[in-house]
């Protein structure tokens, strides 16, 4: 059954007021911040400059770590006082979105098989008469000439040999012309063929790819599972084609 909707889906779209939050910072703590950051900043940006040769320098670099790290991380807490609520907006806009948009999805998507489906019947069809034309075609073919062969024989026993070929020569070609012809898709649209790629065994394309009979690209390396795998064998067990490496970092109680 073909229906058109008779009524309106009723999907209140709140205004940008509605979501928008209320951030709110005071001047001095603004300025607090500003003073820290900017102290912190002419640490961070002498830091190549600063040679650590003994025990007190290196309780000041260690200081001066410690500030520029206290100082990143005021700053990224100031940040996400603001960037948290119009995270929390961007996420409550797309909950609201997301189930008519969605259903709308679903929709297309349905219309799109049935159109589909429509059109590979119509192929089907076309195909199948066409091949029934065809046969026809070739089997009135035969018939004309084997009639223009039996007169042409009768000819020649006349003794009107070239009479006989000229009737041999006059066969006409038989047109295959199908019962049935796919209709015109309306204008604007389309079937396109869309090609995709599903991995069903890695295994057997990571041998592909080793061999050469697959690009290298199909594989995406997992750079946190290659690092859990490197500090829970603590880089003692190699892999072929990976390197690792230890270093050291600095930790400091706040």
């Amino acid at each position: 059954m073909n229906e058109q909707a008779t009524s309106d889906q009723n999907i209140h779209i709140p205004s940008a007021q509605e979501y928008l939050p209320a951030v709110t910072t005071s001047s001095d703590e603004r300025q607090q911040l500003q003073a820290m950051i900017g102290q912190a900043m002419i640490l961070a940006e002498n830091a190549h400059k600063f040679e650590v040769t003994d025990v007190k320098s290196y309780e000041a670099a260690a200081e001066n770590r410690k500030v520029c790290r206290h100082a990143k991380d005021r700053a990224d807490a100031f940040r996400k006082s603001f960037t948290d609520p119009l995270n929390g907006v961007v996420k409550r806009w797309n909950a609201f979105f997301k189930p008519p948009m969605d259903t709308l999805m679903t929709g297309a998507d349905i219309y799109e098989e049935k159109l589909l489906a429509y059109d590979r019947e119509q192929r089907r069809l076309a195909s199948e008469a066409q091949r029934k034309a065809e046969m026809e075609a070739a089997a009135e073919k035969l018939r004309l000439d084997r009639e223009a062969e039996r007169t042409a024989k009768a000819l020649e026993k006349k003794g009107a040999p070239e009479a006989a070929a000229e009737v041999r020569a006059s066969v006409p070609d038989v047109p295959a012309v199908p019962a049935f012809v796919a209709p015109v898709r309306p204008q604007g649209t389309s079937i396109v063929k869309v090609y995709t790629g599903e991995c069903y065994d890695l295994k057997a394309l990571a041998i592909a790819i080793g061999n050469g009979l697959a690009p290298l690209s199909l594989i995406k390396i997992d750079q946190s599972a290659l690092n859990k795998y490197a500090a829970a064998t603590k880089c003692e067990l190699a892999i072929p084609g990976v390197k690792f490496t230890i270093s050291e970092t600095v930790r400091q109680r706040s």
